[in-house]
C-alpha cells in the first residue's frame, strides 16, 4: 500500500495537469489568461474583485492588449502588454514616450539599511541599489542619491508580488512616474508565464497614470537591456521606451514584417472574441443554406424533363367526353383550356400506355345507348 501511494499521487497530478491544460486552451481561445497561485490553477477573467467597476469595465476591458517598444535599440524591440483595469488608459498614437527606470535603481524600502548603497557623483549609478523591486510602499530615495526629475517623462518598472497591483502603481505615481509596468514573477512550471489583467485590491479611482502587465520573460529582457545600456537620465541607467495605445476595439493590428518574406496581421482580441460568439450562428445559417440547396436539387431530380412534358398529348374533358385540344379551342375560341388534375394524370397514363402498346379504356358517358 505504501508503494502504491506515489503511483496514485503521480496519476492524480497527471490528471490535474491535463485538466489545467484544457482550461488554459479554452481560456486562451476566449482571450483570457491563466496563472497560478501556489499550486492552485485559476483563470483570470479580468473582472475586478473589488471596487465599483463592473463586468465589462469599458475603460479597460480584460482582453485589451498594447505594445511596449524599446526605441533606442537596433532593431526596435517590441513586447506585448496587458493594460490594467484601473488608472488611465492610452488611447491615441503613438503612445507614451519615456525613460524606463526600475524602482530599485534609486529607491529602497523605509526599513532597509543604507550602508551598502553605492552613491557616486560622476558617471552612471550602479544598478541595482536594492534587491527588492516589488515597488511595495513605503519607499524612499536615499540622501544624496540621484533621482529622476519631476518634469521628466519616465516609466516605473516593478515586479509582481509583496502587495497589490494598485499599491505598486500608487507608489510609482507618488514618485513622479508617468506610467507603471508590472512584470510577472518567475513561473512555477513551463507554459504558465502569461499575461493577466491587473485589478485593484481597493478603490483605484485615485490612480491617475496608466499601468500595464508584462510576462516574466519580458520583465527579464527589459532588465537585461537596462543593465547593458549606456544611456542614462539624471545619472540613472535607462532605456527609452514607447508604451503604445490599447487595441481593445481595433479590428486588426498593423501589418508586421519578419525577414525574409513573412508578413502577417495580428487580429485584435475583440475580433477573435466576436468571431467565437458569432461562430455558432454562422454555422447554423450555413447548414440551413446547404439543406435548402440539397432539397431544391432533390425536387428538381423528381420532376419530368420539360421536353417530355411538352410532348405529351393534351385532352380536354367536356363533362360528356374527351376531346382534343384543337377541337376544344375551335369550339371555344374565347375560353381558356380547362386544367383538371385528374385529367392530367389520365393523360400521362395514356402516354405511358401508348409507349407500351396498350389502350386506355374510354370513359363511360351518361345515358342509354341508341
Amino acid at each position: 500500500m505504501v508503494e502504491a501511494a506515489p503511483v496514485i499521487q503521480q496519476a492524480r497530478e497527471s490528471i490535474e495537469h491535463s485538466w489545467a491544460q484544457l482550461v488554459i486552451g479554452i481560456g486562451r481561445a476566449l482571450g483570457m489568461r491563466g496563472h497560478r497561485h501556489g499550486s492552485t490553477f485559476a483563470v483570470d477573467l479580468g473582472i475586478p474583485q473589488t471596487g465599483d467597476s463592473w463586468l465589462w469595465n469599458l475603460n479597460g476591458w480584460s482582453i485589451a492588449e498594447s505594445e511596449l517598444s524599446v526605441v533606442d535599440q537596433e532593431p526596435i524591440r517590441t513586447f506585448t502588454t496587458r493594460p490594467a483595469l484601473f488608472g488611465t488608459h492610452i488611447v491615441t498614437s503613438p503612445g507614451l514616450l519615456g525613460h524606463l527606470l526600475p524602482l530599485n535603481s534609486f529607491t529602497v524600502h523605509i526599513n532597509t539599511t543604507h550602508d551598502y548603497i553605492q552613491t557616486t557623483t560622476a558617471g552612471i549609478v550602479p544598478y541595482p541599489i536594492s534587491d527588492d523591486n516589488t515597488g511595495c510602499p513605503p519607499l524612499q530615495i536615499p540622501d544624496q542619491h540621484p533621482r529622476p526629475s519631476m518634469n521628466e517623462s519616465w516609466i516605473a518598472l516593478v515586479m509582481r508580488g509583496g502587495c497589490g497591483f494598485d499599491e505598486k502603481v500608487r507608489q510609482a505615481q507618488r514618485l513622479g512616474a508617468r506610467a507603471a509596468i508590472v512584470g510577472g514573477k518567475p513561473p512555477s512550471s513551463p507554459g504558465t508565464d502569461d499575461l493577466i489583467s491587473m485589478s485593484p485590491a481597493s478603490d483605484g479611482r485615485d490612480i491617475g497614470i496608466p499601468a500595464v502587465y508584462v510576462t516574466h520573460a519580458t520583465y527579464s529582457a527589459l532588465i537585461d537591456l537596462i543593465i547593458s545600456s549606456n544611456m542614462s537620465t539624471s545619472g540613472l541607467r535607462t532605456v527609452s521606451v514607447v508604451l503604445g495605445p490599447e487595441e481593445t476595439w481595433a479590428w486588426w493590428s498593423p501589418l508586421q514584417e519578419h525577414p525574409p518574406t513573412t508578413i502577417y496581421m495580428n487580429c485584435s482580441p475583440i475580433l477573435s472574441f466576436a468571431i467565437l460568439l458569432l461562430l455558432p450562428s454562422i454555422m447554423t445559417l450555413i447548414t440551413l443554406f446547404v439543406h435548402r440547396v440539397r432539397a431544391a436539387r432533390h425536387a428538381a431530380r423528381q420532376r419530368a424533363p420539360g421536353d417530355v412534358v411538352r410532348a405529351l398529348p393534351i385532352r380536354v374533358w367536356t363533362g360528356v367526353g374527351w376531346v382534343s385540344e384543337k377541337d376544344w379551342v375551335a369550339s371555344h375560341p374565347n375560353e381558356p383550356v380547362p386544367v383538371d388534375p385528374e385529367a392530367a394524370s389520365i393523360l400521362i397514363q395514356e402516354q405511358r400506355d401508348e409507349e407500351t402498346g396498350q389502350r386506355t379504356p374510354e370513359p363511360e358517358t351518361e345515358g342509354h345507348p341508341n
